[in-house]
């Protein structure tokens, strides 16, 4: 029966262990740099919505590309431009007040999103989904100086609804243009491009018509070696993403926790041991005064240390003696002898044999026993032991 336990024991262990381990590698897997994974626009992907041919593109040219995921959302000051891809999150108030303030001290922002958002909307600028048939749109201002611009691929099912008279037309498709694909306008001293269509920097895009020379016209006033950063917090990307926060905060990872638990209680019960279990050590009987008592003569002995252990006594008795009777034990040996005179005849004895014990002068090792017994036996007689 126990044999049986134990295999149990050994099967669940294992299965629990395998479970333990697939639930680490769901948690920590982080997709490749080209994975078919996550939504459109997303810079690590290398599907045709993807965005890697444009931070690549980029980052060929000198830009410092940069991607802001797996964080709180914070903007670095230090970065020129920042794109936001194809938004699939909401943006806080906070959010949205800390872009505002980036862009009003001289960044560079580009909105490219053919669904409504509330960093447009904070812009005064809406999203019309419309599906037509154009598939071209063309410079309606001349502003694109830095390259020149005659027309863009785009895919025709959303466009801009500036509600504010300072947002600039830049590209527009249908008969006078009344389609508009992408606009700017001025906040502070930066600058923010609204694009419907962000198909148009997608990675089966971005090489087409002149796709490209759209974004190098978006980017003129910044220098390469300026930092471009990549809106990925609001593709998901967010702190909640990372192992520590979602195994503290989501079920998959109260599970880990609780698995962990349960395999160290398992291991804490199942009384199993790493090795060969070492004997325990029998406790040794407590020894009697009498083995004391000898092993430290034993060891006084041994040391020749017979002149200390003779004024010990001596000192030892006058205390004795001394506090029974109530008198001083600091005087000579004879002195507190006639002290305790009128305590019996035997207190008078004791003074040549407490000043022989006291006695500077060496004095043998039989003497000093027959000196003790005298001693020993007077002071019996006086307390009455």
């Amino acid at each position: 029966m126990n044999g049986l336990l134990s295999s149990y024991r050994w099967i669940i262990a294992l299965v629990g262990g395998l479970l333990l381990l697939g639930v680490l590698a769901v948690a920590v897997y982080e997709p490749e740099p080209g994975e078919d994974t996550g939504p459109a626009l997303r810079t690590s992907s290398n599907r045709s919505s993807g965005a890697r041919a444009l931070v690549i593109w980029l980052s060929d040219l000198g830009y410092d590309t940069r991607a802001i995921r797996f964080r709180q959302f914070s903007i670095d000051p230090t970065t020129r431009a920042l794109f936001v891809l194809q938004p699939t999150h909401v943006f806080s108030s906070g959010e949205i007040d800390e872009v505002q303030r980036w862009v009003e001290r001289g960044g560079t922002l580009v909105i490219a999103s053919s669904e409504p958002n509330g960093l447009m909307d904070a812009y005064d600028v809406g999203i019309l989904r419309q599906r037509t048939t154009d598939e071209r749109a063309t410079p309606l201002q001349p502003v694109f100086a830095h390259l020149p611009v005659e027309s863009v691929d785009i895919a025709g099912h959303a466009w801009l609804q500036p509600r504010d008279p300072a947002w600039v037309p830049l590209l527009a498709a249908g008969d006078g243009g009344r389609r508009v694909v992408l606009a700017s306008r001025a906040a502070g001293e930066g600058t923010v491009y609204a694009l419907s269509d962000p198909r148009m920097v997608s990675n089966e895009s971005l090489g087409a018509a002149d796709n490209a020379a759209v974004v190098l016209n978006l980017l003129a006033g910044i220098p390469p070696g300026s930092a471009v950063a990549f809106d990925e917090y609001h593709q998901g990307l967010t702190e909640h993403g990372t192992l520590t926060a979602r195994l503290s905060s989501e079920p998959w990872g109260w599970t880990i926790i609780y698995a962990s638990l349960l395999a160290l209680l398992y291991l804490a019960f199942s009384g199993r041991r790493f090795g060969r279990a070492t004997p325990g050590s029998s406790i040794a009987a407590l020894r009697s005064r009498a083995e004391y008592v000898a092993t430290m003569g034993a060891l006084l002995r041994r040391g020749s240390h017979h002149d200390w252990l003779r004024r010990e006594y001596a000192t030892h008795v006058k205390r004795a003696l001394g506090a029974r009777f109530r008198v001083r034990a600091d005087q000579p040996a004879r002195e507190f002898a006639g002290a305790l005179s009128d305590r019996g005849g035997d207190a008078a004895a004791l003074g040549p044999l407490l000043e022989r014990l006291e006695s500077p002068s060496a004095v043998g090792e039989q003497e000093t026993v027959a000196l003790m017994r005298e001693v020993d036996a007077i002071q019996k007689r006086m307390t009455g032991q």
